[in-house]
């Protein structure tokens, strides 16, 4: 019987390849995976320089552009007390104004909304209203006018100068007149340039700027409301406000 030959095992040079080139590929994705890492933190560095960067001179232009060209800035600080109050009268408007201790109500809405002014002027524990303007002959500005002048100590009373033609006889208007005449108030008319001294602050008549206009909205009083000491600035505007 012949003896039995003995294998032996051959080693597989594929296997030894495979190895080699997992080796090499290992090597290869460690190094380019170290690398991209280091671009990328670089990158991100240079990201956050540049972002920052950015912040800065954004910075600087706003600082720029408020201390030098923002036309708040260029007005006057104001000095002493005032207070400015926009009360909600639905369609129309109502503003109340307090300076030095002297009041002022410009408008007052519809005559249904009206009660809202009273009490609200009454929660601020008002009871004398030293000027009262009307700015035009209009329910949705001055319907319940009547009302306030009921109401409170008025002191004057300033509305628009209407061509007869387009003055009013409206129910709204002849209470209005009534109430006036009831408490012995002369009617104002309010010419431009005009101005009211209230308390620490000034409010220059600035329209209407005729006696005649074809709209009544037209003739709505416009003031300029002055507060501080230095009001050089603004004269300008002021005079170019209203050319009539």
């Amino acid at each position: 019987m012949a003896q039995a030959r003995k294998q032996t095992k051959r080693p597989v040079s594929g296997k030894k390849n495979v190895r080699n080139y997992s080796k090499t590929k290992k090597k290869f994705v460690k190094n380019f995976t170290g690398k991209y890492k280091k671009q990328s933190k670089k990158k991100k560095q240079q990201q956050g320089v540049s972002s920052l960067i950015l912040i800065i001179l954004i910075l600087i232009a706003g600082f720029v552009y408020f201390r030098f060209f923002n036309e708040k800035e260029r007005f006057p600080i104001a000095e002493g007390d005032i207070a400015v109050h926009f009360i909600d009268v639905g369609q129309g408007d109502s503003i109340f104004i307090e300076s030095g201790g002297e009041t002022m109500l410009i408008d007052c809405g519809e005559s249904s909304e009206t009660d809202k002014v009273i009490s609200y002027l009454e929660g601020l524990n008002v009871e004398k209203l030293d000027y009262v303007i009307a700015t035009h002959p209009h329910s949705d500005h001055m319907g319940g006018m009547y009302k306030i002048i009921d109401e409170f100590d008025i002191g004057k009373v300033m509305i628009p100068h209407l061509d007869p033609s387009d003055t009013p006889t409206t129910r709204y208007f002849e209470e209005f007149l009534d109430s006036c005449n009831n408490k012995n108030i002369t009617l104002s008319y309010a010419r431009k340039g005009n101005v009211i001294h209230l308390g620490s602050s000034e409010a220059e008549i600035i329209a209407p700027c005729s006696d005649d206009y074809s709209n009544v909205n037209n003739y709505s009083v416009g003031i300029f409301l002055m507060h501080g000491t230095d009001t050089r600035r603004i004269d300008r505007r002021r005079r170019k406000s209203c050319r009539g």
